[in-house]
């Protein structure tokens, strides 16, 4: 689910491409423990639409609605920029 949701903290600059990279590197090949990332631990925005994401889920939201409500939410913030996560 979160790797087709954006992060909006400003993480886009670490190479995020979605709110999963926060929390989990995309590297093909490697082991789990090594894929790790730690930036979601420190990180509120990114655990807040983490959360958010997974309870919308749980609830039987679409992929779509879950997305749509997150980018409505934070497009009231015009100096967050999330990363650029396709729809």
């Amino acid at each position: 689910v979160l790797k087709y949701m954006p992060c909006y903290c400003g993480c886009k600059h670490l190479g995020h491409k979605s709110n999963y990279n926060c929390f989990l590197k995309d590297t093909p090949g490697a082991s789990r423990a090594s894929q790790f990332d730690d930036h979601g631990l420190i990180c509120p925005m990114c655990v807040k639409i983490a959360l958010e994401a997974q309870a919308d889920y749980n609830q039987g939201k679409s992929l779509t609605e879950i997305r749509r409500k997150l980018d409505a939410y934070y497009q009231r913030y015009p100096t967050l920029h999330g990363t650029d996560t396709p729809m």
